[in-house]
């Protein structure tokens, strides 16, 4: 009988669970090649994590790309701890423009960790992506900043009629 892995993604968004049967085989074409770790030297550092995927402290990237699983925080585990991945040995401090976003999804950013080792847990959840650059976006992604724009206090803000951004003043934009 041939051995198989099975990647099961529950439909976060939608529902529902889709089940993935693969060969033995194939299993480093999915997932990477492996390495040798001693398992009796992990210890369980949470019950629970939320994953959210890789990150690191660029603000346009995390709109576009890290936040994309961070809806699911938002809706279904604000007093979770969430986990990002980043470099191996990487420590982080989020930006301060990702962690208001963060918080104003009201989210505890001391519930946000980020995993740069091999790491054991008793249970993960693995969010469906709200967001695919150029594939697809769902509710849920616009929603999230929906509710962050909601929750930000523009008291004591001047407001223009016109608004006019530029990249002219950066010196890599201006060889582009």
């Amino acid at each position: 009988m041939q051995r198989e892995l099975y990647s099961v993604i529950r439909n976060s968004i939608g529902g529902g669970s889709i089940v993935r049967p693969f060969p033995i085989e194939q299993a480093e074409f999915y997932v990477g090649k492996g390495y040798e770790i001693d398992p009796t030297e992990l210890t369980c550092e949470y019950d629970e994590l939320i994953y959210l995927g890789h990150i690191y402290n660029h603000w346009g990237h995390f709109l576009i790309d890290f936040c994309t699983r961070l809806y699911y925080a938002y809706k279904y585990g604000k007093q979770s701890k969430c986990a990002f991945i980043v470099r191996e040995h990487q420590t982080l401090d989020l930006i301060p423009n990702i962690k208001r976003f963060i918080e104003l999804l009201d989210i505890d950013v001391n519930n946000v960790v980020f995993i740069s080792e091999v790491s054991k847990c008793k249970r993960l959840i693995i969010p469906e992506p709200s967001y695919c650059s150029n594939v697809y976006y769902s509710n849920e992604y616009l929603e999230m900043f929906d509710t962050v724009a909601n929750n930000a206090q523009l008291n004591d803000m001047d407001v223009h009629e016109h608004v006019y951004l530029t990249r002219s003043a950066f010196k890599v934009a201006q060889d582009k």
